[in-house]
């Protein structure tokens, strides 16, 4: 089944998976003061970059859809505004 997963800037520093987890999309959603330049980014409990990207401005929405199997963990590393939900999967044999 599909799960989807909520974080925000209170989650910073913190690594919201530890399981093996199919990732199927990633989806930033700003606010109204979400400006240009806030950050967002994921990485993995190592420190490598998963995703990446910048505000253009209020409102700023963008998505990724992947179907990456991540194992180490996802650590939500910079959030300045808004939220991000990762939508996955916990069946990885695929």
């Amino acid at each position: 089944g599909r799960y989807i997963i909520t974080v925000t800037s209170a989650d910073v520093g913190n690594v919201v998976f530890t399981d093996p987890i199919i990732v199927k999309r990633i989806h930033v959603l700003g606010t109204v003061a979400t400006a240009a330049g806030h950050a967002y980014r994921l990485d993995d409990q190592q420190g490598e970059l998963i995703y990446r990207t910048q505000a253009n401005g209020a409102y700023y929405e963008s998505e990724s859809i992947t179907q990456r199997k991540w194992t180490g963990g996802i650590k939500i590393v910079t959030l300045t505004s808004g939220e991000i939900d990762i939508e996955y999967d916990l069946d990885t044999r695929y």
